[in-house]
């Protein structure tokens, strides 16, 4: 169970990371779409619709790699229940 919580929370820091890199990447393209008119709510839209996008992405190629190899092992085997 404890590297279950540490692999998820390894995944979370490495996906928090990847989006402010992507934001400071883009940082230009705000800068520039500010200067041709466009608001904080447009702007905001297209970060969210980035990383629902990476998001969705990721979740569905995370499945799809890990569904081929569960399907082939064995189920888990019922406790022995214990003599009373």
């Amino acid at each position: 169970m404890m590297l279950i919580v540490i692999a998820v929370g390894y995944s979370v820091i490495a996906v928090a990371n990847s989006m402010a890199m992507a934001a400071h990447g883009r940082r230009r393209d705000f800068g520039v779409m500010k200067c041709a008119g466009g608001t904080v709510r447009p702007l905001l839209l297209v970060s969210v619709g980035e990383t629902s996008l990476v998001i969705v992405t990721g979740a569905a190629r995370g499945i799809l790699v890990t569904l081929p190899p569960l399907a082939g092992m064995p189920p888990a085997s019922p406790r022995p229940s214990r003599p009373t």
